[in-house]
């Protein structure tokens, strides 16, 4: 009821962007939840999807919601990622599979979720061995190390960097958990150094940044065309994002 139909002269064309690649693979901790469904704790919270490797008759059914935390009774909650008002409720993360008869593989298409859990229905007997989650980002290489004698300080840095491999699939973006994706520009002034060339984590092989020539410009007009409210990192990110993307596009002296 709410598509539009719409049309632009754009050529499409290939995406020049980093590629974007599986990489850490978990395989869950599974225990039966307080409500009596079965859980699945992979140990780290990732941006990615699951691989899924079950024997199976025709039609049974499984039933897959991922989330971040857990309730104060143990379940699996869904509430810190969905929209919910009297209009509209937003689709959360899950995924329905119908099992043909026999050997059945399954991984994510078209889809990417934030999570650490996953809450299963099925009447399948399913093992840890069957699903493996996967984490997905641009395949990035990290040129930054940092290691002290404060070993939370250590972990918070860990944190800085799995969170920005979790928020760089293809295109910068924020959120993977959540019912929208989008880059926000007070995110992304927190972080656009360390995303552009000689900053944490570079395009292997031909030194420029996360973000390819492409990509900048891009990124100009649309933080050009942006919020100017306020005085706040997403007020001011118009002003500040595109100080940043000028020095790093300017033509470099012979």
């Amino acid at each position: 009821g709410r598509a539009k139909a719409t049309s632009h002269k754009v050529l499409p064309s290939a995406s020049n962007n980093v590629t974007v690649a599986e990489r850490e693979h978990f395989t869950p901790i599974l225990t039966k939840a307080p409500n009596g469904r079965m859980l699945l704790d992979f140990g780290q919270n990732i941006a990615g999807y699951i691989s899924l490797r079950v024997q199976a008759k025709k039609g049974q059914r499984l039933l897959f919601r991922f989330g971040e935390l857990l309730d104060q009774d143990g379940n699996l909650t869904q509430k810190n990622i969905q929209c919910s008002n009297k209009k509209v409720t937003t689709p959360l993360q899950k995924i329905e599979y119908v099992c043909q008869e026999g050997d059945n593989a399954y991984k994510t298409t078209f889809s990417v979720f934030g999570f650490r859990y996953a809450e299963v229905e099925t009447d399948l007997i399913l093992k840890p061995e069957n699903v493996t989650a996967i984490a997905v980002y641009s395949d990035l290489e990290q040129t930054g190390y940092f290691e002290s004698s404060n070993e939370l300080l250590n972990r918070f840095v860990d944190a800085v960097v799995w969170s920005a491999k979790g928020n760089s699939l293809d295109i910068p973006t924020d959120c993977p958990q959540r019912d929208e994706r989008l880059g926000w520009t007070g995110d992304a002034q927190v972080f656009i150094v360390d995303a552009l060339p000689g900053g944490l984590i570079h395009h292997p092989g031909d030194g420029r940044g996360a973000l390819p020539a492409q990509l900048l410009q891009i990124l100009a007009l649309i933080v050009l065309a942006g919020d100017h409210h306020g005085g706040d990192s997403v007020g001011s990110a118009s002003l500040v994002l595109h100080g940043h993307l000028g020095l790093a596009v300017r033509p470099q002296a012979p």
